[in-house]
């Protein structure tokens, strides 16, 4: 065997551009538009139980127990939407402190590279890649201490 593949991890960075921030911006609004349906149709169908349950006779344990269930239930889930929506909000705010030309982390991808006889073997040996507007800049090499 003369050459193998191995798997390794590339850190991505962005170059931000007001596109970017154009598209994020859009990104965030509709996922907070999406949270704000859910916590106006959640609100709903708290007013259609109720409703419901004036209409119906229960016993009064019965009463308690179902509705302590449902509340924590509710409760549960509005608090995940309202934070979620808090995590959304901190980053449209991220988004203005950005410079355009500021390269910041993105992420992660991971990659083949090719290893043959001969080659130098550097664990330490990291790669990443610079992005603009979905177009790659830069790929770069380098050395970790």
């Amino acid at each position: 065997m003369k050459k193998i593949l191995i798997k390794k991890q590339i850190k991505v960075k962005i170059t931000i551009t007001n596109s970017w921030k154009e598209n994020s911006f859009k990104f965030f609004q509709m996922e907070l538009d999406k949270i704000n349906f859910e916590l106006l149709k959640t609100q709903y169908e708290l007013f259609l139980i109720e409703k419901q349950f004036k209409n119906k006779t229960f016993c009064k344990k019965t009463r308690l127990l179902f509705t302590n269930n449902l509340l924590e239930e509710i409760s549960d889930y509005i608090y995940f939407l309202l934070a979620k929506k808090q995590l959304l909000l901190k980053e449209v705010e991220n988004l203005f402190l950005f410079q355009n030309g500021q390269e910041v982390d993105y992420g992660l991808l991971e990659g083949f590279f090719s290893l043959q006889i001969g080659n130098i073997l550097n664990n330490n040996s990291q790669f990443e890649v610079i992005v603009r507007d979905g177009w790659i800049l830069k790929i770069k090499e380098f050395t970790k201490n």
